[in-house]
């Protein structure tokens, strides 16, 4: 009798925990796999892609993207292995988007992720990624930024077009993305089931298992492992001339010397992703992160009360405003001339702007309270 069909993440968690056997040369599709399965289970395989749910499709790509860009180990962003139980990996509370003005002058999003790093008595490794990156796949932020608006955790943002709309900060500022309280000790790759994600880490070990899969469907015999990845990019950035105290840093090795656990900043100035690709060398996104700490907040409409804040989703300004942008967002949807775009994207700017005004009158109001 067949079981109920479960997404991958059950499927290969619950591998791990039981006895379970190899399944050689099954067939999705057309393409040659491997796969493990419990014993006993039955397994339709030509609708095994169904069971991948969209939602771990984008973890993994944000999770490689992170991979190839900090040199991290696997169990510095899933939950080890050897931590199992622990719920230590990457958390909402030690990953950080902000806006910053790019070499252009233009709005970028950056993005802070500290490593778990086992061990490791000092700060931390802490790295800085970037959006401003072709080919497309090759944007770590992307999937990044889907993953946390996706979960709603982003306390003043709900979606991109709202982050887009973002004015470039004045040089070496930064507009902090805040994380809503609630979900600060949420883990960012989380278990899914058929109903979602459930809020629980995601282990390192199913993880693999679907690493391990995707090099032999693309024509590796030996198994593909994070480790791999983790060489590759501390090789790279071994051949684009890093100091030792950086690429130490850029390790998260622990057996530096005093510049290194005293002096040298705590956020790795490799560039994981100029690195990867052969590109030159940014930094103007690092500048702001070492005052990130001090806690920063030049814009205080985003200091509103919880209910207050929501209270004015309820107003009749704010009802017109939302309704109009989002006909003119349907409307951009449908156009596919760059000119042609230019009038509803100004519109929509300009109601942006409007509801930034109303919610910045609702706060001088509140603070004479």
């Amino acid at each position: 009798m067949v079981k109920n069909k479960r997404t991958a993440a059950q499927f290969f968690n619950n591998a791990e925990l039981n006895g379970h056997k190899s399944l050689n040369n099954a067939d999705i599709d057309g393409d040659t796999v491997s796969k493990h399965i419990e014993s006993g289970t039955e397994v339709n395989y030509n609708r095994m892609l169904v069971l991948w749910d969209e939602r771990i499709l984008v973890q993994d790509h944000a999770a490689y993207m992170l991979f190839i860009y900090s040199s991290a180990r696997v169990g510095e962003y899933f939950e080890s292995n050897m931590r199992r139980g622990s719920g230590r990996g990457l958390l909402y509370e030690i990953i950080d988007f902000v806006i910053f003005r790019n070499e252009k002058g233009e709005a970028e999003i950056s993005v802070r992720v500290i490593r778990d790093v086992k061990g490791f008595s000092e700060i931390p490794p802490q790295h800085g990624i970037y959006e401003d990156i072709e080919p497309l796949f090759a944007n770590p932020v992307l999937p990044l930024i889907v993953i946390a608006l996706a979960d709603h955790a982003f306390q003043d943002y709900r979606s991109f077009e709202e982050i887009e709309e973002i004015p470039p900060p004045a040089d070496r500022s930064l507009h902090h993305l805040r994380i809503k309280k609630d979900m600060l000790r949420v883990p960012f790759f989380q278990i899914v089931s058929a109903d979602g994600p459930t809020g629980k880490i995601h282990g390192a070990g199913s993880f693999s298992n679907r690493t391990v899969d995707l090099g032999h469907r693309a024509g590796y015999e030996e198994n593909i492992g994070i480790y791999n990845i983790r060489r590759e990019a501390l090789i790279k950035a071994d051949d684009n001339g890093y100091s030792i105290a950086e690429r130490i840093k850029f390790a998260g090795h622990n057996n530096a010397d005093t510049f290194f656990g005293s002096y040298a900043p705590e956020l790795s100035t490799v560039d994981g992703i100029a690195s990867y690709w052969n590109k030159k060398r940014r930094t103007v996104h690092l500048e702001g992160f070492r005052g990130l700490s001090l806690h920063h907040h030049p814009q205080l409409l985003q200091s509103l009360p919880a209910k207050v804040e929501a209270n004015l989703d309820n107003y009749a300004d704010f009802v017109s405003i939302n309704k109009e942008i989002e006909i003119l967002g349907e409307k951009l949807r449908g156009i596919m001339v760059e000119d042609e775009a230019q009038p509803a994207q100004a519109r929509r700017e300009e109601l942006y702007w409007r509801k930034r005004q109303l919610v910045s009158e609702e706060l001088s109001k509140w603070q004479q309270i």
